[in-house]
């Protein structure tokens, strides 16, 4: 069961905490539980959109996607603004690609992209 609570963790900003120090195997047996994780934030994001229903749905929708990010302390924007800001500054030179996705600061690409999928 070790495996499903580090992938919770790692998913998302619930305080878990482990006994031990996971090993190498049960990180990698994590990544089997990423989709349950998944279903587990979907399922609790569906339920308070359920209760919510009643909402102007842009309200709604704010919400929900505040929540979202909330549990899962923006994890996937944060790749996503990664990405496209090395997308288009490193654009055909590897090294600096490299160097701007380990750069910790996000750049206006990054916000843009952000921006743009927030409002999708």
């Amino acid at each position: 069961m070790t495996p499903f609570w580090i992938a919770l963790q790692f998913l998302t900003v619930l305080p878990i905490e482990l006994k031990t120090m996971p090993t190498a195997q049960q990180n990698g047996r994590a990544i089997l539980f990423y989709p349950l994780v998944g279903l587990i934030i979907g399922g609790i994001l569906f339920l308070i959109s359920c209760l919510l229903v009643k909402l102007p749905v842009l309200l709604l929708a704010t919400i929900i996607m505040t929540l979202w990010i909330w549990l899962t302390g923006g994890l996937h924007l944060d790749g996503l603004a990664d990405t496209a800001d090395a997308w288009v500054g490193g654009f055909g030179d590897k090294q600096r690609t490299l160097q701007i996705m380990k750069d910790p600061s996000c750049g206006p690409i990054g916000v843009l992209s952000l921006v743009i999928i927030c409002l999708l």
